[in-house]
């Protein structure tokens, strides 16, 4: 496989599959408690919310999915630093450029406290997406 043809590949797992999962964990991580405790609704809340939270997570998402996507990729394909340490320096640099970019681009304050539930979030995607993404990584190394 075309080294190229993986890093495009890696990158869009991570762009499709990235922000629906971190976007689903702080939903049920930090929202979803909150609903439950104010209006008492049931699991229906679930299906209701979430589109819209998706959306939303897809809006803001793609770009720290790109991010670290691209950290994974190269890592693992040209420096062949394919371990478990890859996905957690990508998860810190996607949230770093995250929590530095996002005030400036959309002239907003950003609230420190929303760096706590936005790394564990992209941790937990950007696991995901590696582990789906190791094959393709691996291929590209056979390809040399």
């Amino acid at each position: 496989m075309n080294k190229f043809a993986a890093l495009f590949l890696v990158v869009l797992i991570f762009v499709v599959v990235g922000p629906a999962i971190g976007t689903t964990a702080v939903f049920l991580g930090s929202v979803y408690p909150e609903i439950m405790k104010s209006a008492g609704y049931g699991l229906d809340i679930i299906f209701k919310g979430l589109g819209f939270v998706l959306f939303i997570g897809y809006l803001f998402g793609w770009a720290f999915a790109l991010v670290a996507g691209i950290f994974v990729a190269v890592a693992g394909i040209w420096m062949r630093w394919n371990n478990f340490l890859a996905p957690v320096a990508a998860a810190v640099f996607a949230t770093l450029s995250g929590a530095l970019f996002v005030p400036l681009i959309f002239q907003i304050s950003a609230e420190p406290s929303g760096v706590v539930w936005f790394f564990p979030a992209c941790l937990l995607a950007t696991f995901v997406c590696w582990f789906l993404t190791r094959g393709i990584v691996r291929r590209a190394w056979l390809s040399v």
